[in-house]
């Protein structure tokens, strides 16, 4: 984990003017790494890199970088925004060889078969007005990867009670919700993020399939 963090670090460092404007991304230039990378990381390392891998909101490709340095070949990706996506498959092109694996658009209905299937640090709930709602469009993703063997989903936890305009109530889940959505799956979960030592509270969800 140390040598991937440290292969991460140097090279936002050397590459300072892409991730300046991103605050976000000082989370990847020093140690401590964020809790949900790390836990994605222990997850990757115990898979056999023969699995092909999609990932939901790939952002600048750091948690995809954990499944290159694994060894993983077939790994598809998705980021809405073009220029982070361009840094993103630069940054696993210059660090693992790894050619243009993020897609610059926009994750809808694309039905690509997958055995791993990411949505982490993101909450993609476009177009969705209510909780039935969002939590109908991320059990499509599984169905459209034609039920992986895991889905590792990142949420905002229902316990995060704040007003806030950019993570609305409807997408705050809570373990029974995931149940609920993949009630003949295997469910390990994680705290991520916890308010108010975080600015929110999340959890990382491990869904396989039984």
């Amino acid at each position: 984990m140390e040598r991937l963090q440290t292969l991460l670090a140097e090279y936002i460092s050397a590459h300072n003017t892409y991730f300046s404007r991103h605050e976000w991304t000082k989370a990847f230039a020093t140690l401590p790494y964020p809790l949900y990378w790390n836990k994605v990381y222990d997850i990757a390392k115990t898979l056999s890199n023969s699995k092909t891998v999609l990932e939901i909101g790939a952002g600048f490709g750091f948690v995809s970088s954990i499944f290159a340095y694994h060894g993983f070949k077939q790994i598809i990706a998705f980021e809405r925004d073009s220029e982070i996506c361009k840094i993103g498959n630069e940054l696993l092109t210059e660090i693992f060889g790894i050619s243009s694996c993020i897609r610059s658009e926009l994750y809808g209905m694309q039905n690509i078969k997958t055995d791993i299937l990411v949505l982490v640090n993101c909450s993609y709930a476009d177009n969705c007005k209510n909780k039935q709602e969002y939590m109908s469009k991320l059990v499509s993703y599984y169905e459209k990867a034609e039920y992986p063997d895991l889905y590792i989903l990142e949420v905002i936890d229902s316990s995060y009670s704040e007003k806030d305009d950019c993570f609305p109530e409807f997408i705050r889940l809570s373990r029974h919700d995931i149940e609920q959505m993949f009630p003949n799956c295997i469910i390990s979960s994680w705290p991520t993020y916890q308010y108010p030592i975080n600015k929110k509270s999340k959890t990382l969800y491990l869904i396989e399939k039984s």
